[in-house]
């Protein structure tokens, strides 16, 4: 038995060794295909960059110093990038820190997965422990369909989050199952565990809440307490600083995505598929427990009554910790299915799909014949391969969006706007390229003025965003006019410049950002700086500066109420206004 455990752990540390290594070059052949300049896929990450070196600089957390506001839900990652900025931020190579940061956390997840399923083959009896190929399966499948490469070159908080989620999930479902006398180191470990989790990212409270609720069920209240404490410790700790700056108890970021983003799919990037490929994961899991559920049920005395064999097959469940972790996985990501809308760039869910597929696995290794684990994986993946494929596709494609739409603009204002206000929906970029431009912020998550009037009864107007506009001294603005909620608030007041185009945007479908002067006086200034900026090849500039006042108006007002229906095409556009009236 001595020896066979030994080569366990022999082929254990080769499996891990192998898939740590196969996702570090998926990684590289990413960041490989996804072209040069390098850019994130999503413009957030240079937000929480950002953010970060405000507090460095000046100690005011935002985008810029003088306009604190909580523009990211993950405190814990910006106080991190801020660290990383204090030791490496003079370093032309800054950019690529959080790159940095997120492969560490992809080798942590591979770290806690492999001890997860190597506690599951340890309770498993010895004949029906995995092989060390199929182990490597059961590491692999997880990671390729998290994916955990695409949320690494992502370079945000969520891959830190399948990290600790799962981990907290699973000590914590070890420790809230126990039939062990509760321990204030115990104690001390949930609470650290839950106060990391829910800092790296708010929506993480999702895992403490189904833990804390099986601690109350088995009377484990000091386990229940470090982990609703250790919840609400970082949401109110931040949330007093942002009161305190004149904004909410919780970011920004959350605050406004309830209002910005319609649950339609119009504004949601492959909603359906993402949907999908979460509830197949979870109706996966859900199967796999309910069948160890079903075999403790057969178990029981079969002289009891119903009710009383449903109570303590409950009870069961409560105090085993793999139906705890099954539980935790599928109670989060139901939470995350109907508030939080999966398949937003496969980023949102990525936590909860990571538990539910860890949880299945687990399952596997303890109830199920080597035939049933193969149907099973071939299975998930033949659900999953969509899901990885396309992520893939998105994430190598996406920063040739990132590109012309956000880091050219931004090199734009940076080259002649310096040191102006600048109006801009997107903030992420210009914040990090232009840093002596001060980012006003038309979404609201970086401005708390803005996201006031979105929150108010009447909503944000055209007209306070003109007086806004007027206020802060801003020469233009740079925003997405395909976006509704930015389309309706456009001024009467502002001029259409030129539409700055390239090429198809994969992740948006916007082929052109608006650039507009907020005043007839910025029109050819703005115009001569358009043209004397050297584009890159692909980025095109369709001018608008010669339309007449009365069409400038007409124009801006047809795009407020039909938004990008005005303009079906480029070409169409220019030729309609041009030698005729408006849609």
């Amino acid at each position: 038995m001595d020896a066979i455990d030994r080569s366990s752990s022999t082929d254990i540390r080769a499996e891990v060794l192998l898939a740590i290594s196969i996702n570090i070059t998926i990684l590289l052949a990413l960041i490989l295909a996804s072209g040069r300049p390098f850019a994130y896929p999503l413009d957030d990450a240079y937000i929480q960059m950002s953010v970060a070196r405000t507090l460095h600089d000046s100690g005011t957390w935002g985008i810029d110093r003088l306009d604190p506001a909580a523009a990211s839900s993950s405190p814990f990652y910006v106080l991190l990038l801020a660290v990383a900025y204090t030791l490496a931020g003079k370093l032309a190579a800054f950019e690529w820190v959080p790159l940095v940061i997120n492969a560490l956390a992809m080798v942590g997840s591979l770290l806690v997965w492999d001890r997860i399923l190597d506690d599951a083959a340890a309770m498993a009896p010895a004949a029906a422990r995995p092989s060390a190929r199929l182990r490597f399966a059961l590491l692999m499948a997880p990671a390729v369909a998290t994916p955990l490469a695409v949320m690494t070159l992502i370079g945000m908080e969520h891959t830190l989050q399948c990290l600790t989620d799962v981990a907290l999930a699973y000590h914590g479902g070890k420790a809230v199952a126990s039939r062990r006398a509760q321990s204030w180191q115990d104690a001390l470990l949930l609470f650290i565990a839950a106060y990391l989790a829910v800092g790296i990212r708010y929506e993480s409270v999702l895992v403490v809440g189904p833990l804390a609720g099986v601690a109350l069920l088995n009377r484990r209240f000091t386990y229940a307490a470090a982990l609703i404490l250790g919840a609400v410790l970082p949401i109110a700790s931040f949330g007093l600083l942002w009161l305190q700056d004149g904004g909410w108890l919780v970011p920004n970021s959350i605050v406004m995505k309830l209002i910005l983003h319609d649950q339609n799919g119009r504004h949601v990037i492959q909603n359906l598929p993402g949907s999908l490929t979460l509830a197949g994961a979870m109706a996966v899991n859900a199967g796999l427990a309910a069948v160890r559920l079903r075999r403790r049920w057969r178990a029981l005395d079969a002289g009891g009554t119903r009710a009383g064999r449903l109570r303590a097959l409950l009870a069961i469940g409560q105090r085993d910790w793999v139906t705890v972790f099954a539980a935790t996985a599928l109670a989060s990501a139901g939470a995350q299915l109907l508030a939080g809308a999966a398949g937003w760039l496969y980023r949102y869910e990525a936590a909860v799909l990571s538990l539910n597929l860890v949880s299945a696995l687990v399952l596997l290794i303890l109830d199920h014949k080597p035939r049933v684990r193969a149907l099973v994986l071939a299975g998930l993946g033949l659900m999953l391969a969509y899901r990885a494929g396309d992520a893939i596709y998105l994430a190598t494609a996406a920063p040739a969006d990132r590109r012309w739409e956000h880091v050219e603009p931004a090199k734009f204002v940076r080259q002649f706007y310096p040191d102006s206000p600048i109006v801009v929906n997107d903030i992420g970029a210009v914040a990090w390229y232009s840093p002596a431009s001060r980012v006003l912020d038309l979404a609201g998550l970086a401005n708390n003025d803005i996201a006031r009037l979105r929150l108010s009864p009447a909503g944000l107007d055209w007209q306070a965003v003109d007086a806004w506009t007027r206020a802060a001294g801003a020469p233009l603005a740079i925003i997405q006019i395909c976006w509704d909620p930015i389309a309706e608030v456009i001024p009467d007041t502002w001029r259409l410049v030129a539409l700055w185009a390239g090429p198809d945007n994969v992740l948006f479908g916007d082929k052109a950002i608006g650039i507009f002067a907020t005043s007839q006086d910025q029109l050819a200034p703005l115009k001569r700086n358009l043209a004397r900026y050297p584009k890159p090849p692909g980025i095109r500039m369709y001018y608008f500066d010669d339309m007449p006042e009365g069409y400038q108006v007409s124009f801006i007002q047809q795009v407020r109420e039909h938004h990008c229906q005005v303009i079906p095409s480029l070409a169409n556009a220019i030729q309609q206004w041009r030698t005729g009236p408006l849609p």
